[in-house]
């Protein structure tokens, strides 16, 4: 009983550290489109011109999209 109860502990700590909010007080952030409709999750996603709506730990900026710059891994490319 006492090794199941460690066990479920164990797993409780682990859910609540993957928690969605518990990562943003980490310092991420969720990034949707303009109406909250869709997670935007790469670059390919947006457009010069579109707005995004993101999503912080206490709050929410409305972001205008003026240019992108693609990440090889290295550095960046402007698109």
């Amino acid at each position: 009983m006492k090794d199941s109860a460690q066990r479920l502990a164990m797993s409780m700590r682990q859910l609540d550290a993957l928690s969605p909010l518990k990562v943003m007080m980490r310092g991420y952030s969720l990034v949707y489109d303009e109406r909250e409709e869709r997670l935007i999750r790469s670059i390919r996603d947006v457009q010069p011109g579109d707005m995004v709506n993101v999503r912080l730990t206490d709050g929410r900026l409305e972001c205008h999209i003026w240019s992108m710059r693609g990440e090889d891994g290295f550095g960046g490319n402007e698109l």
